[in-house]
């Protein structure tokens, strides 16, 4: 499961991955960025992450990332959202 939550609206999005390789995670990423940009018309422009290591969502990822100009940012340790 991948859990996406908008932290102006607090609405949760849940994705249900066949499996967690890398290819998932950023096919997901895309899939979650591309249906607020459609609905809502808003761009993403920092991602929280709750303490999960680069190597989690691979080289791929990271470039991704990049070219999108998003920020990446981890949530500090025993806080919530």
């Amino acid at each position: 499961m991948l859990y996406f939550v908008d932290s102006h609206s607090r609405m949760y999005y849940v994705y249900s991955l066949l499996n967690k390789n890398q290819e998932s995670i950023l096919g997901t990423f895309k899939q979650y960025t591309s249906h607020i940009k459609r609905h809502w018309g808003f761009t993403i422009k920092i991602i929280y992450r709750d303490g999960e290591t680069a190597t989690t969502f691979g080289s791929g990822f990271r470039a991704w990332v990049a070219k999108e100009g998003l920020i990446m940012e981890t949530s500090p340790p025993h806080t919530q959202d």
